[in-house]
């Protein structure tokens, strides 16, 4: 009789266990995609980057890659080592020098921005406010990023001032359901103070006729604007985290669509090769007129004139029929 109880206790103990694994399993499946921590592959003047099979990367080294640059992987694991576990998009598996990765950022599997993320649209405006909905800020490898989301389309730009030209770097993004067209000459920079002007677009094509280096350095990065600063809710925390560690910020900012161009507009400026080919670099960099389908993007710079004393400017980037705008700033007392 004990003998049965036993063996009775063991099938319900079984059972139970069997159907605790399938609420696990059905209730796993319903969770949302988890963020996920990404980065890019910054080459650091080399044609490629060797990826090894074990932590220490001991001689001889026994490579199982090589990663193109800006490249983007996903962080396995970051133990503070000299080497980081990544992944690639084709599933290879192994480990890369801290050294060449650059420009972390946390986004969800599927990339696409949730509907409460998007943006209040007004007269076919959508405005970047500090703490508002489908407003983000976030730094990049110094330079502070501003994503705004509306109608399911993201744009991030960047502002920097060369010292000869203004220079805004552009991220397009499709996450709607029509194709979506852009064209960069279309998009405008004015200078609200201390005098009201517009910036002129500068042709990609004739900036490459006098290129320099100069072109790609940075004198100084453009922050919001204090209208829009003056905005600023709890939500406008997730300005304040540094993507330049691998640790996992406490907030979930947009994905960092511009990382790549970063990486190699880093890279052109770092270059000493001929002016022929920093000519062509410059035209490759440059945001180029596309029709985005759903799920694609674009990213590049575009070039404008540049008024030494600009300390409040707008930026406005039209994606069919809806214009994305940006209140920035310089200090020029720093």
């Amino acid at each position: 009789m004990i003998r049965k109880n036993t063996l009775l206790g063991i099938v319900a103990a079984l059972a139970l266990s069997q159907s605790s694994q399938a609420e696990e399993s059905a209730n796993g499946a319903a969770s949302p995609s988890k963020p996920v921590l990404t980065s890019t592959i910054s080459c650091n003047g080399y044609s490629n980057v060797p990826m090894t099979k074990d932590q220490e990367q001991a001689l001889p080294m026994q490579i199982i890659g090589s990663l193109e640059c800006g490249e983007q992987v996903t962080v396995l694991s970051d133990m503070d080592a000299y080497t980081v576990n990544v992944v690639t998009q084709n599933g290879k598996n192994g480990y890369v020098a801290r050294m060449y990765l650059t420009f972390p950022t946390r986004k969800r599997i599927d990339a696409a921005p949730l509907p409460g993320e998007n943006a209040a649209v007004s007269n076919g405006i959508a405005r970047w406010q500090s703490g508002g909905k489908g407003s983000v800020q976030f730094r990049s490898g110094g330079e502070l990023v501003e994503s705004l989301t509306a109608n399911g389309v993201t744009v991030q730009v960047s502002l920097q001032d060369t010292g000869w030209k203004m220079r805004a770097n552009v991220a397009v993004v499709n996450s709607g359901k029509q194709a979506i067209y852009v064209l960069p000459k279309l998009v405008s920079l004015d200078e609200l103070a201390p005098l009201i002007k517009p910036l002129r677009y500068q042709d990609p094509s004739q900036v490459a006729k006098a290129a320099t280096h100069q072109l790609l350095w940075t004198s100084a990065n453009a922050a919001p604007s204090l209208n829009a600063q003056s905005q600023r809710s709890s939500a406008s925390s997730v300005s304040e985290f540094a993507a330049v560690s691998f640790k996992l910020p406490a907030t979930d900012p947009s994905p960092n669509y511009l990382a790549q161009h970063q990486v190699l507009e880093e890279t052109a400026a770092r270059s000493q090769s001929a002016l022929v080919d920093l000519t062509r670099e410059i035209n490759a960099l440059a945001l180029h007129e596309c029709t985005l389908k759903p799920g694609e993007k674009a990213a590049g710079a575009v070039w404008f004139e540049r008024d030494a004393k600009s300390s409040q400017l707008l930026l406005r980037v039209p994606v069919d029929g809806l214009i994305f705008e940006f209140p920035l700033s310089f200090n020029h007392e720093k």
